[in-house]
């Protein structure tokens, strides 16, 4: 089970994200309505695997709040969760080390997967705000779009590896090969192998 903790100052939407995450393996452990509410639950030394941080709230924005935990608790899991899709609000946040940025018009369903995703070291943008920055114009290197297997799934790709050689290499299924280079298409908005040897070396990857 995963825990995490709710921050955002709407009840109504406090209330109906936990009771629509019930059963999906994300419990919302704690709930918050400020940033003050938020660092007081941290001091007191409640442990939560993830936050869950509206970037709008009363007194203080989100992005200060972020700073402001992972200062004081920088192991922490911070996602942030706002009807913004701006390309310049997500860009702070993975710059100041959010784990992930989420639209309030995502599906529970969505959210809870991508939730898990992040549990697993990845830092993840939803289908959402992905559309959202791609359209606005990509301003976001693959190294913060793309989780570090991709990364390295990247690489291989472009010095022209081949899936069954890249599956030997870094021993996983071809199958994952072909789900992470999906994966990365769709991420980076490329139509061919040729868009990703271009982004691969337009980044220096």
């Amino acid at each position: 089970m995963i825990r995490i903790m709710l921050v955002d100052d709407h009840p109504a939407l406090r209330l109906g994200l936990r009771i629509a995450l019930e059963g999906t393996g994300i419990e919302v452990s704690a709930e918050a309505d400020s940033g003050m509410d938020l660092l007081q639950k941290l001091k007191a030394g409640n442990e939560y695997d993830i936050i869950l941080l509206d970037i709008d709230l009363p007194r203080t924005d989100g992005i200060s709040i972020l700073k402001e935990v992972l200062s004081q608790f920088p192991t922490q899991r911070v996602v942030m969760f706002s009807h913004h899709k701006d390309k310049a609000y997500v860009e702070l946040a993975l710059e100041n080390h959010a784990k992930g940025f989420f639209s309030k018009e995502d599906t529970v369903e969505t959210i809870a997967v991508l939730l898990k995703n992040i549990m697993q070291g990845s830092t993840v943008l939803s289908p959402v705000i992905q559309s959202s920055v791609i359209r606005q114009g990509q301003i976001l290197s693959p190294k913060e779009l793309l989780t570090d297997r991709e990364i390295e799934v990247l690489r291989m790709l472009a010095n022209g590896f081949k899936h069954k050689e890249i599956a030997e290499q870094l021993n996983i299924a071809l199958r994952t090969v072909d789900f992470h280079r999906q994966n990365i298409k769709e991420k980076l908005d490329a139509e061919s192998l040729a868009d990703l040897v271009r982004i691969a070396d337009k980044y220096r990857l």
